[in-house]
């Protein structure tokens, strides 16, 4: 078995715990969403996550092993018990759209140094999300990439471009580290950040 193929344990709400065979390089879109998931092992050797594999599941913690080359839209998305996730030893380039959109409960994520992309909503309503270390490999943070996150703090990397809206209704954020070279503020990027006293 090499690949776990599209829906195949969707909305299997008593599938709780599942160990992914050493073989298997694919896991395809929505392959366990809306599953009772609370624990999953992934293989050495699994290459792609698909969109939405793990949405809506119940899983607390996750480690992607290091063959890992990409996960793809709302893979984690709305898994409101989902509280860290280890990414740092995958080669990854890219937090695709929503990947974490409302996991609520997230508090630690760890990026790997590939990353270069986070994209529309990757961590949307992300309430828990007090603090994140951004790696010096990231180039773009797009339209809303941390909309109504628990962010107290930030520090931005140099030759990164911040688009529109990214800190939009930070209630929490209090202080940004920007840039140095950062020749351009994009519009709304700090609307409604009630509680934000700093910026360097």
């Amino acid at each position: 078995l090499e690949t776990i193929n599209v829906q195949m344990f969707k909305g299997c709400a008593s599938l709780e715990k599942i160990h992914i065979p050493t073989n298997v390089k694919n896991i395809y879109s929505e392959a366990f969403m809306n599953t009772g998931l609370k624990e999953v092992v992934l293989p050495e050797g699994l290459q792609t996550i698909g969109n939405r594999v793990f949405n809506s599941t119940s899983i607390k913690s996750i480690v992607l092993p290091s063959s890992v080359k990409s996960i793809e839209a709302e893979t984690f998305a709305n898994s409101k018990m989902l509280e860290t996730i280890d990414l740092s030893k995958t080669q990854i380039k890219k937090i695709p759209d929503s990947c974490f959109s409302n996991c609520v409960s997230l508090n630690y994520v760890n990026l790997p140094d590939t990353i270069e992309d986070i994209s529309m909503f990757a961590f949307q309503m992300c309430q828990s999300l007090q603090e994140l270390e951004l790696p010096h490999s990231l180039k773009d943070i797009r339209y809303g990439a941390f909309q109504k996150s628990g962010l107290v703090k930030i520090s931005l990397p140099e030759n990164t471009t911040i688009y529109k809206a990214v800190f939009f209704d930070c209630n929490n954020l209090e202080a940004v580290f920007l840039p140095k070279n950062l020749k351009e503020v994009s519009s709304e990027l700090f609307k409604h950040c009630v509680n934000l006293k700093s910026i360097k």
